[in-house]
């Protein structure tokens, strides 16, 4: 069973945590990356990311090939999450939507409304090419050298040049 967002219902479509150690956890050992969803509960912008934006069939079905889903509430964050969020430049309006790997380092994100052909566009830009678990706690360095070869080239993207891609 899905674990609900703590603010707004997304009709069970996602799992959503609150502790980034555990999300890191899973997207490390699932081989997928982190889509943090950055907000507060009296945010209208955060409720329609959550209840109409992301439940869209082609958003969700891109979320779970490729992401784990934390919601972070803005007012009680982890300070972790929080330097997350101060790496998003230019950044004004809720909800922030940060993509992090699997290490916890900032990939991209966005901030304010987000239409839902762009965000689909940045999740296929920025899924892990192969959303495999990695079930080696040892990976060889040949390994590495592939999975760093694989990596997006848009990796540091600012939240502006998003639509530009």
């Amino acid at each position: 069973m899905n674990r609900p967002h703590p603010h707004f219902d997304d009709k069970g479509t996602f799992d959503w945590h609150t502790d980034l150690a555990e999300a890191l956890e899973l997207a490390r050992k699932d081989g997928k990356r982190l889509l943090i969803g950055y907000g507060r509960g009296q945010c209208g912008q955060c409720r329609s990311l959550v209840q109409s934006v992301l439940p869209r069939t082609e958003i969700a079905e891109s979320i779970e090939r490729g992401f784990v889903l934390l919601a972070a509430d803005c007012d009680s964050a982890q300070a972790e999450v929080e330097e997350l969020a101060l790496k998003l430049e230019n950044a004004t309006m809720l909800p922030f939507v940060l993509i992090v790997d699997g290490q916890g380092q900032f990939i991209e994100g966005f901030s304010g409304v987000i239409e839902p052909q762009t965000l689909l566009r940045a999740l296929e830009r920025l899924s892990p090419l192969e959303a495999v678990p990695d079930i080696t706690p040892d990976r060889t360095a040949s390994a590495a050298v592939d999975a760093d070869s694989a990596a997006p080239s848009s990796v540091g993207t600012k939240p502006q040049d998003a639509d530009r891609a």
